[in-house]
């Protein structure tokens, strides 16, 4: 008669034992998780050489390993070349600013959220005023919607809270308030926007 209670009380023993093993492993990897959000502040440097300014603010929020959403704000004098990738508006005297533009951002990335390789989703709002060398009848104001998707890569040079984020879209836009028109000349509206730059940021 020992020896099934022997038996018995090894079973019951071993059950309840890995009952706890598992129990403890299913919690230690939530613990071993950081489930707190982290705030950034970025600039694109280019718009301040361009007489432009710029500021954005990014979150990722609570419980996200990957996700970071945010919004901005900027302003710039678009170069030459960005009216001449327009074949209408090519090599015809064009000057364009962006007066004001304020966009929310979404970018996912693909081990750690503001480390490395993302793709990210940009709607914006854009103010325009163009004008013209060719015209001497002063300028013109527009308004844009933007839709864009762009990739990048945020790199921690110093492996610390500063990072440099290079990145380059292709957006999707359309007129939703103003005049594009100078005169007899037109400025013409092209729906697709491409667009690069670098980002410099802190997280806090």
């Amino acid at each position: 008669m020992k020896f099934p209670l022997v038996v018995l009380l090894t079973i019951v023993t071993s059950f309840f034992g890995t009952g706890r093993i598992l129990l403890a492993q299913e919690y230690i990897p939530i613990f071993s998780q950081n489930y707190s959000s982290r705030l950034s502040i970025e600039i694109d440097p280019t718009t301040f050489l361009l007489s432009g300014y710029s500021f954005h603010l990014r979150y990722q929020p609570m419980f996200s390993e990957r996700l970071i959403i945010g919004g901005g704000t900027y302003g710039l004098d678009l170069p030459e070349l960005f009216a001449n990738l327009n074949k209408e508006n090519r090599d015809k005297g064009w000057q364009a600013r962006i007066r004001s533009a304020y966009a929310i951002y979404g970018e996912m990335y693909l081990t750690k959220a503001n480390l490395g390789w993302f793709v990210g989703e940009q709607i914006g709002f854009q103010n325009f005023r163009v004008s013209n060398a060719r015209e001497v009848s002063g300028a013109t104001r527009f308004s844009n919607m933007l839709f864009m998707t762009y990739v990048g890569y945020s790199w921690h040079p110093y492996k610390g809270s500063f990072y440099i984020k290079p990145w380059a879209g292709l957006g999707i836009t359309g007129k939703v308030d103003g005049i594009s028109k100078i005169g007899d000349m037109k400025y013409d509206i092209s729906p697709l926007f491409p667009f690069m730059s670098v980002h410099i940021g802190y997280s806090f």
